[in-house]
């Protein structure tokens, strides 16, 4: 029994850690990982009952059918997973806890010919990238992930990240945001001890400055190192340091930029800041997606209400047709629909980089706080946003401050770290016992309002992208109107739920769209993207029959082209609700609902 269960618990792994795995069949027959697990396992058990002749010939074939060599003596542990394999070579004495991920290419080899214990121990849930080479009888604890082509060796501890050649610790990092971190997001010990070094300097030089100036010293410029900065600063390395050089053209000033959503986390940011004496400008993005309507007090209009109340200016940003393209293939990937959460982060930061020198401004606040998003405010991903953002040093979060290194502003007492706050987690108990201290009492959006987390309106985007060449804002408008329909790969149909759909329809139909209508009964308005037939007009008519209130003998459906010619024909079938199922896009919801005329 235990051999079955070990047998379930390793294909069950293939599925937790591959997302390329589809089926049973396909594991069980395409992945020489799991084959060379089971192929050792049952060398190791040969091995250790002193067949040593047959646990080695066996381990021998292993190599020879997967390309994956683990010496019979190696022990490893439960839901073991080696993804793609080819090249990993595991000694005798290598020891692993359960859970642990390997790349192709992994090498746990041994810098000794004694016979002793000479090769590493590697800890529970512990991820070692592609190409890394684990040297010698050393320890990997509990939770480390190896960064991709390291070379180890010396001891890692646990829950922290080793990086480079020769590897180097990252540390500081919780186990949940170890966990989640892929190689690509992997932080860089070198480049942070540099960014640390770059930022000493330059309080140093501001120190020194101002030492020699009211000493009335006069030092001549040192042409050589400073043509020596500016080399850096062009290099590859400087990108390192390219803040500093950003920052420095200007000096630093009591000016920032505040990113307002309207909700409770950015206003409580801003409100700190203007408590500090800071001068605040607000910028508020909006975006086709955004959840918040006028109906509701929305986005935008809390926003401008939000900072008329905190007296400060505000400058509104929508989102045009470059986020949309950058929506389709978000360099980070999406969230659980199609929000492209760290890309959007990104994307914003830009936008309000290039106005910083336009308003005057030296830095960026924001209401973001710590782990209290899944995929936009882990400590790794926050980092991978400031660097890519170019604003390293320049973000300021005064509701998590505490739990990061000081910012450019703290650091030169443009703001004081004391009284910012240390808030972290998902509990919104310490914001709203805050808004009440400061009497804020309306904040609609607290968590946030965008629709691309919406799984109906993440399908229908999917669709619009699958389908739709040149798409532009009418069509995404008409994503969050009535129900959706794919008859075939060049026709969708987009019909009414009620009377303010209909409209909207007909508002957002462009010339050439053809527009399908009730003709002496109460039923929804379509709209076709793509081009019907015969066949499919009687088809459009039915689905429109189908969510009438009216039942007359035949239904009269107009066919309008915006524009164009307009004709009318009938149907005499409701189309089957059994069959609807079958085109509807984004939605298991029940769809005998009836429109309001």
């Amino acid at each position: 029994m235990k051999f079955f269960k070990t047998i379930r618990e390793d294909i069950e792994t293939v599925f937790k850690k591959d997302p390329a795995a589809r089926g049973v069949i396909e594991v069980l027959t395409c992945y020489p990982g799991l084959h060379a697990v089971w192929m050792h396992r049952i060398a190791h058990y040969l091995w250790i009952r002193g067949w040593l002749f047959c646990a080695r010939f066996l381990s021998h074939m292993n190599r020879f059918l997967t390309g994956i060599e683990i010496h019979p003596g190696a022990r490893i542990g439960r839901r073991f997973f080696i993804d793609h394999g080819s090249g990993v070579v595991i000694g005798e004495t290598s020891e692993m806890g359960d859970d642990v991920h390997l790349y192709q290419g992994v090498v746990l080899g041994g810098v000794t010919l004694q016979k002793r214990k000479r090769h590493p121990t590697v800890g529970n849930h512990v991820m070692i990238g592609a190409g890394t080479i684990v040297l010698g009888p050393i320890m990997i604890g509990d939770g480390a992930r190896i960064g991709a082509a390291s070379l180890v060796i010396h001891d890692v501890p646990a829950e922290a990240i080793a990086v480079g050649v020769p590897a180097r610790l990252g540390l500081g990092f919780s186990g949940k945001e170890i966990q989640e971190m892929t190689d690509s997001k992997l932080p860089d010990p070198i480049a942070e001890a540099f960014k640390f070094l770059g930022r000493q300097i330059q309080t140093l030089e501001k120190r020194m400055a101002e030492i020699e100036q009211h000493q009335g010293i006069k030092v001549e410029l040192d042409q050589y190192a400073e043509e020596k900065r500016q080399e850096i600063m062009v290099s590859p390395w400087g990108q390192v340091s390219k803040r500093f050089s950003d920052c420095l053209k200007e000096p630093m000033n009591r000016k920032a930029i505040a990113l307002l959503s309207g909700g409770l986390d950015s206003t409580l940011a801003v409100r700190l800041m203007i408590d500090q004496g800071i001068g605040v400008t607000a910028v508020h993005f909006t975006s086709v997606f955004c959840n918040c309507t006028q109906r509701k007090a929305g986005c935008r209009l809390q926003a401008r209400k939000i900072a008329e109340e905190l007296d400060v200016a505000i400058h509104v940003i929508h989102k045009g047709m470059d986020y949309i393209r950058m929506v389709e293939r978000p360099p980070h990937g999406h969230g659980s629909g199609m929000n492209p959460c760290i890309d959007c982060r990104i994307y914003m930061l830009r936008k309000v980089k290039e106005l910083l020198p336009q308003m005057g401004a030296s830095f960026v606040i924001t209401g973001e706080v710590l782990g209290q998003r899944p995929m936009s405010q882990h400590r790794n991903t926050l980092r991978l946003i400031e660097r890519e953002s170019e604003l390293e040093g320049l973000i300021l979060r005064p509701l998590s401050a505490q739990h990061f290194s000081p910012t450019l502003a703290e650091e030169e007492g443009i703001v004081d770290r004391q009284r910012l706050l240390d808030i972290s987690g998902r509990s919104r108990k310490v914001q709203m016992d805050l808004a009440r201290h400061f009497d804020i009492r309306d904040y609609p959006c607290p968590a946030g309002g965008c629709l691309l987390t919406d799984k109906e309106i993440a399908a229908r985007l999917r669709d619009l992208f699958a389908y739709v060449q040149g798409y532009d804002m009418a069509d995404l408008q008409l994503l969050k109107i009535g129900r959706h329909f794919r008859l075939n790969h060049a026709l969708k149909v987009i019909v009414g739920r009620n009377r303010e759909d209909n409209e909207k329809i007909r508002m957002f139909a462009k010339p050439g769209s053809i527009i399908f209508m009730p003709s002496g009964f109460r039923g929804p308005t379509a709209v076709i993207r793509g081009t019907t037939d015969e066949d499919s007009d009687m088809v459009i008519g039915g689905i429109i029959a189908r969510y009438s209130q009216d039942r007359p003998p035949r239904y009269a459906i107009q066919r309008q082209t915006i524009n164009g010619e307009d004709r009318k024909f009938f149907v005499t079938e409701r189309f089957p609700v059994e069959h609807l199922k079958n085109f509807l896009i984004g939605s298991k919801k029940i769809i005998l609902e009836k429109v309001e005329g």
